[in-house]
């Protein structure tokens, strides 16, 4: 049980730190391209 809580753990924060990724690297991306 306390391993599918892990698992449960690992997947909401991959999740999220995909969508951050996702949400940071849209501005980044475009000051970049502007940079280069």
């Amino acid at each position: 049980m306390s391993l599918t809580i892990i698992h449960l753990c690992f997947a909401n924060s991959a999740w999220f730190f995909f969508w951050f990724f996702c949400a940071e690297l849209r501005p980044w991306s475009h000051t970049l391209f502007e940079i280069l």
